[in-house]
């Protein structure tokens, strides 16, 4: 699995795809935090399970 960097542009591409959509992409992360938070803790522990 590779691994994306943060920021530069991929920020902007997560920003344009949000404004593409008609969505604030601030909004929707505060409406989806709890769903996310779980995503990136199950993918952590895949992470360190397989490592």
């Amino acid at each position: 699995m590779s691994h994306l960097p943060l920021g530069g542009n991929f920020r902007q591409a997560w920003i344009d795809l949000c404004q593409k959509a008609g969505v604030d992409p601030r909004e929707l992360l505060n409406k989806r935090l709890d769903t996310l938070l779980e995503l990136i803790l199950a993918a952590s522990t895949m992470d360190s399970k397989a490592g």
